[in-house]
Parts: C-alpha cells; structure tokens; sequence
C-alpha cells in the first residue's frame, strides 16, 4: 500500500515530476533546485503580491499542525483565478507555490485530498537539512529520469525534460530549460 509507504514509513512523498508521482524521500536534498526554480517561478503570481497570506498559511500550520486547503481560517476567493487550474482560492495557489518550493509538504491524505505539514516536520532532519551542489543535483535528477521513464532522447518532448536547467546569464548559476545544459548532463553521465 503506497500510501503506508508514503506517509507512516515516509520512505516517498508526493512530488511533481511531470505529473503527479511519489519521488524517494532521500532524493529532497537534489530536489531543491525545483525548489528554488519554482519559488522564482511563483514569486510574481503568489509570494510577492500575496506574501502575507504565505507567511499567514506557515503560520497557521506551525500553530495548529497539518491541515488541508478547507481547513484554513482564511477562504477567500481571487479574481480572475475561477479557470485557474488550482481555483480561486487563495489559499489553495499558497499551498500550491510553497508545496512547489519545498516549504510545505503533502503528510497524509484524507479522501485523496492533501494535507499539508511544515516540510521541516515531515521531511527526517538529516534529509532536510542536506543539500547538494547545482550540478550534482542535476545530475541525479537526470540520472533518476532515466531510471524511471527508461531511455529518453535529448530532444524528447520538453514536457519529458521539466528540470531546471540552464545558465543564468548574471552570474553563470545553473537555472530553468536551456537544452545545451541538458546535453552537457547527459554526455557527462554517458561519460562515467
């Protein structure tokens, strides 16, 4: 039972990796440059207009625990998100872009509904705490693409391909989708 898998021995948990998957928990250290990636992602949309209904949702987990997107004090709708694909509500695209950006994590569900815990309570502390370098990271995330969906061509369908990848031009870090990357990564892990 996955589930047991997932939320008692805690050995997986819910990630977004194309689509909806259940990623090794050992893998979170190389996982946050999707954590990064993403939290710039949603910097316009969520945290920079909405940053105190954020820092209310962390709040309000850390004061009352795990909790799903119903069972928050604050339900109000946004304007203009009633076709978004997480909904109107406020509340839901905040869990959605801190679960996104590694702060909140999916503890349990209940009726297939998430619910959501601090990633520092959930996550083991030697796990949570670790990260990797850029490289190293993108590595392992290709590497584990490769293990999971089986022998994919560089120029698959860039949904196949959803990693942060590239170089920023201030400063050379690696960040979102740039295929020469993504080749360098591939040719680098053919090499070993």
């Amino acid at each position: 039972d996955w589930e047991h898998t997932a939320y008692r021995d805690r050995h997986v948990y819910d990630a977004w990796d194309k689509q909806a998957c259940l990623v090794p928990v050992t893998d979170w250290p190389f996982r946050r440059i999707y954590h990064d990636w993403y939290r710039e992602r949603w910097t316009p949309r969520v945290f920079g207009p909405f940053a105190g209904a954020a820092t209310a949702t962390l709040r309000e987990l850390r004061e009352r625990g795990p909790l799903s997107s119903l069972d928050f004090e604050d339900q109000q709708h946004v304007s203009g998100w009633e076709s978004s694909w997480y909904g109107p509500k406020l509340v839901k695209q905040v869990l959605r872009a801190l679960w996104d950006s590694g702060e909140v994590v999916t503890t349990r569900r209940d009726s297939g509904r998430h619910v959501y815990d601090l990633a520092g309570r959930v996550i083991p502390p030697d796990i949570y705490g670790a990260r990797h370098p850029d490289e190293e990271a993108l590595e392992a995330i290709v590497l584990r693409r490769h293990q999971t969906a089986g022998l994919l061509r560089p120029t698959a369908d860039p949904a196949m391909w959803h990693l942060p990848l590239g170089r920023r031009p201030d400063d050379g870090s690696l960040w979102p989708a740039a295929s020469p990357v993504r080749h360098d990564v591939i040719r680098r892990l053919v090499e070993q």
